[in-house]
């Protein structure tokens, strides 16, 4: 009996006494003050400062170990940081080398990604992603580089320098004199029949005076696709006559991708004028016989670029590229001039 009552007592389920309760011992409360000193004073982080410090001394296993993972640590932190300045210097050189949008897209195509779920799921988030609207922004900073030509030599040859700016984007060389001499445009001046009438050709037709002169007065975009057509080689490029669509449009489906555009506004967006004597009655094609009045301060520029406030342009009445103007008062001459603008564009 005292055998079986000895196994009894060594079974491991065998049902123990309870302990005995000992009352809990009161805790002393800690202020934030001691808290504060005990953790985060000079001293204290001195101490854990050194205790850490220590910590890799010697030659024991902890103090290797310790010193093993500091070094891990320090590599893995030098990686991060040099693949982080590797994407922001590609980000920023790309679209330098290559043109924002080719940049862009070469930029994410360096982006490494892996998915490890299904390739049906995969495909529905790429046609879900193709499927999303593309939201413009009009803020955006956009420059083109388009050759500069000042019009020193072409007091009213606005029109004509400018389409020399456009053109040499395209490798194109020909300036306003040469447009005018080898039979690109006509010019016409303004005349008195044998009663004392004005008149004179339809600017969308025919340059208006000479461009040489100071009292000359221009043409308007339909002149310049004319002059164009017969410039431009048709296998490689086609003349977009863009009038009546608005600047915004344009930048989005035009200056963005790279094209320069043509703009009909005034000379340092000054405002527009009537001058009673600047008008005649249209001497030539289907408006022949209408009285026409010409805008004194009318100008013509290249659209190269915009940013948040303004409009850029490769203004040919300034001494330099990259004029800017204010949006508003941009977009104002544009409409009092009827929105008249020209593109040149590859064709693909």
């Amino acid at each position: 009996m005292k055998v079986i009552s000895g196994l009894l007592e060594k079974l491991p389920f065998r049902k123990k006494e309870k302990a005995e309760k000992r009352p809990a011992e009161k805790r002393e409360k800690v202020s934030f003050e001691g808290f504060w000193t005990e953790n985060f004073s000079r001293e204290a982080i001195a101490g854990k400062w050194t205790v850490y410090r220590d910590s890799f001394k010697g030659d024991s296993e902890d103090a290797k170990k310790t010193r093993k993972t500091a070094v891990t640590k320090i590599v893995l932190i030098s990686v991060a940081v040099l693949l982080s300045l590797l994407s922001t210097m590609m980000g920023e050189l790309l679209p330098m080398q290559f043109g924002k949008e080719q940049g862009k897209m070469l930029s994410e195509s360096l982006t490494p990604f892996r998915w490890n779920g299904k390739l049906a799921d995969l495909q529905a988030l790429v046609d879900e992603a193709e499927d999303e609207e593309v939201v413009y922004d009009p803020d955006a900073e956009v420059k083109l580089i388009v050759p500069f030509y000042s019009q020193r030599d072409y007091p009213t040859g606005c029109e004509l320098v400018s389409t020399s700016m456009l053109l040499a984007k395209y490798g194109i060389k020909i300036t306003a004199d040469e447009i005018v001499k080898k039979g690109y445009i006509k010019t016409k001046e303004v005349y008195l029949d044998s009663r004392g009438d004005p008149y004179g050709p339809d600017p969308h037709m025919t340059f208006i005076g000479d461009p040489l002169e100071d009292n000359g007065y221009g043409c308007y975009s339909g002149a310049i696709v004319k002059a164009l057509k017969k410039i431009v080689p048709k296998d490689k490029y086609k003349v977009v006559d863009l009038t009546g669509e608005d600047l915004e449009d344009i930048c989005r489906e035009y200056v963005d991708k790279g094209i320069p555009v043509l703009y009909w506004g005034s000379l340092k967006m000054e405002p527009l004028y009537y001058d009673v004597v600047n008008h005649w009655y249209i001497d030539e094609g289907k408006r022949k016989g209408e009285e026409f009045k010409w805008m004194s301060n009318e100008h013509c520029m290249v659209l190269i670029g915009h940013n948040k406030d303004n409009y850029i342009f490769n203004d040919p009445s300034v001494d330099r590229a990259g004029a800017e103007y204010i949006r508003p008062i941009v977009e104002k001459r544009f409409k009092e001039l009827g929105k008249q603008s020209v593109a040149i564009v590859p064709v693909e």
